[in-house]
Formats: C-alpha cells, sequence, structure tokens
C-alpha cells in the first residue's frame, strides 16, 4: 500500500508545524510517570473475555498465561475475575505487566477460562510541540528497557544506518518520528495473510507487508535507533471485530512524557479518503491533512485499551519453551510447546489450537475514530 502524492505533501507540511499548549508535568524524565495528555471523552465497557484452548491429545501439563490490564490515569480497571480463579496472579519484573497463570495436569478436550471486568477508557490528546521537547543525550538507567535490542526489535547496525538516513539531518526528536511514522507508511502495506504476530521489524523490513504489531515493532525499532525511548503497547479494541486483539506504538518526549501513535490505523483512515469517490482532490486533501495532524500530535482513542507494555518480557512463572516475542491476550504451552497463535484476520487460516470469545457493552454507543 502506498500513501498518494497528496498524502505524503501534506504530511511533510505538517511536520513544520508548531501546535499545542505547554505539556504538563515537571519535565523530569521518569519512564513510569503518569500520561500527561488531555484526557477527553470516557466510555465504561462490560467486557467478557474468553479464552478456549484445546491441548493436543496425550499432553501430560498444559499452562496458560493471560496478560491483564490495569489501571493507570488513562484507564480505570475494575471488578477483574476469573473463572476458573487462577492459582497465580503477579507482575513481571521488566514492566510490571500483570499476568495470571494457569496449570492443568492431563487435561482433555475444550479447557475455557472466563475473564470478566469493567474498564472506563478515555480518549488522550497531547497536543505535541517539537519546540517544547528537549533533546535527550544519555537517558537515565531507567530507560534503558525502552533503548534495547530485542529478538524481534532488532536495533543493530542495519536498524541505526536506516533510521540515519531516513532522519537526515534532524534533530528534534518528535519531527524524526514523524519523519519515522511517514516511512513506514510509505512503505508497509497491511496485510493479515502475510504478518509475523510478532511485532517483528526485521518482518516488516523484509516483506514489506504486516500488521500492526509489525508496523510498530519497525516504529520502535527504528526509534530506539534514533535514541528516543519506545514500545509496543498491545491491547484491545472493544468494538465489532473480527480480531480484537490491537497494538500502537509509544514513544517518550523529554517533557511530555509517553505519547501514543497509531501508525497502521492512520494509514487505513487515509487510503479510504483517497478511495472515496465522492470528495473531489482539494476535499481528499483537507480530510488527510486533518487526520495526520491528530496523529502526529499524538492522539489514543477510546476504543481501545491496554492491556500490556513492552516485547519480550519474561512471564511470571517462567516459560519452558523461552520469552515469547508478545503477549497479544494469551501464551500456551503444552508440554513445554507453545500452542498456535491465532490471527482471526488472515483469511487463509483455518487452524486454531485456541481463540478468544469476547463480548464488549459500552456505557455509550461508540464508532472508531479510524472508521
Amino acid at each position: 500500500m502506498k500513501l498518494s502524492l497528496i498524502a505524503l505533501t501534506v504530511f511533510a507540511l505538517t511536520l513544520s508545524q508548531s501546535v499545542g499548549a505547554a505539556p504538563a508535568g515537571d519535565g523530569a524524565l521518569d519512564p513510569d510517570q503518569p500520561y500527561t495528555a488531555k484526557m477527553g471523552t470516557g466510555v465504561t465497557y462490560d467486557v467478557s473475555f474468553d479464552v478456549v484452548f484445546t491441548a493436543p491429545y496425550g499432553t501430560k501439563q498444559a499452562e496458560v498465561w493471560l496478560a491483564v490490564p490495569t489501571s493507570d490515569n488513562a484507564q480505570q480497571v475494575e471488578a477483574y475475575r476469573t473463572e476458573p480463579t487462577a492459582p497465580s496472579d503477579q507482575t513481571e519484573p521488566l514492566y510490571n505487566n500483570r499476568l495470571v497463570h494457569f496449570s492443568y495436569d492431563k487435561p482433555q478436550g475444550g479447557q475455557i477460562i472466563k475473564q470478566s471486568f469493567k474498564v472506563t477508557t478515555h480518549e488522550l490528546r497531547w497536543d505535541l510541540d517539537p519546540e517544547k521537547v528537549a533533546i535527550v543525550k544519555e537517558w537515565p538507567e531507567s530507560f534503558a528497557r525502552y533503548l534495547r535490542n530485542e529478538e524481534k526489535v532488532v536495533v543493530d547496525e542495519n536498524a541505526r544506518a536506516l533510521a540515519g538516513k531516513i532522519v537526515g539531518e534532524e534533530k528534534n526528536p518528535v519531527r524524526q518520528s514523524h519523519l519515522l511514522m511517514s516511512y513506514i507508511m510509505k512503505t508497509l502495506n497491511y496485510d493479515h495473510t502475510t504478518c509475523s504476530l510478532q511485532a517483528s521489524s526485521v518482518w516488516a523490513l523484509d516483506k514489506k507487508a504486516g500488521h500492526c504489531s509489525d508496523y510498530h515493532g519497525l516504529a520502535t525499532a527504528l526509534a530506539r535507533a534514533c535514541n528516543i525511548p519506545a514500545r509496543v503497547t498491545y491491547g484491545i479494541n472493544p468494538i465489532p471485530k473480527n480480531s480484537p486483539t490491537h497494538c500502537k506504538a509509544e514513544f517518550y518526549f523529554a517533557g511530555y512524557g509517553w505519547v501514543s501513535f497509531d501508525i497502521s490505523e492512520t494509514q487505513k483512515v487515509v487510503k479510504k479518503i483517497e478511495q472515496d469517490t465522492t470528495l473531489d482532490e482539494a476535499a481528499k486533501g483537507e480530510k488527510i491533512k486533518g487526520v495526520l495532524e491528530r496523529f502526529e500530535k499524538g492522539f489514543r482513542d477510546n476504543t481501545w485499551y491496554k492491556v500490556a507494555n513492552g516485547t519480550s518480557y519474561p512471564l511470571v512463572p517462567a516459560t519452558k519453551s523461552g520469552t515469547p516475542p508478545l503477549v497479544r491476550t494469551a501464551v500456551i504451552e503444552a508440554d513445554g510447546k507453545p500452542l498456535q497463535d491465532p490471527d482471526p484476520g488472515n483469511a487463509n487460516l483455518r487452524e486454531f489450537a485456541w481463540m478468544t470469545v469476547a463480548t464488549f457493552n459500552p456505557s455509550t454507543p461508540v464508532e472508531s475514530p479510524f472508521k
């Protein structure tokens, strides 16, 4: 998928514009600080999210890890419970993601783990102004986990060379991030049939295709290569979708903290506008400009809630098959071997070792702002 000349021209023009009000906070560098965005409309969802799996015949022990959404100043989670009750409920040591764990001895037939809770999630807007962001040459040690090289989010010489080529002489981290994300939108084609399901930056560059995790895994790798702390954040769209899981990228900017960007969904919206036969070229240009301005200023919708931060973090208790690249909703092992991660968005995939069954009841009618 290639963005049109209109979209690319509009995106390039908006890079030089200074927008928004001064950020909140005292400017301290803290990767665990609350979001500083302007908080908009909140929506409360009653969530039922079940995981169903069938272990292979003769399995002696099956184990299940589920990532659990937690509360922060952007979302509030209440009354989380599982059926059956999870024997283990812990936070992992790297990003403090909450994980519940189940173990089954000689499981026979289908197994169901029911999750239920309420989550209130808010629209967030950061109004990023590049001129109000400081350039940090050396980050405190607490940011090392957001600058590191990983198995799938690869920050190596190739990533640094590519990132350097993309940003050129630009030194401002916000404008660098805009250039990196523009490159990704120009380069990648959104495709569930050609995706890694692992936030793989190498896959994205090799295949020039993927789904949200590949887009945002690549964005995270390129940002880290530019010394911008970055992470993939996985969550759920509690709206009618074939596959509710969805991720975003977050970059840390001094003075603003973590700022959310949804590259893949923004690319989709631009493509839809370009294909709208009811609009003339001028009207398309105006609509695309509005979409990209919202995107580059930092925007998170209230039709998404976060489940976990980061990738390649150790599960608790530890897995036998090694650290997974990411946890979309669950990690399931049968006798120490992982079961296939499902992707209902892939029309060519017919076999699932496990899947999720979810219902979401919003407190008010909602529609995705990326529709």
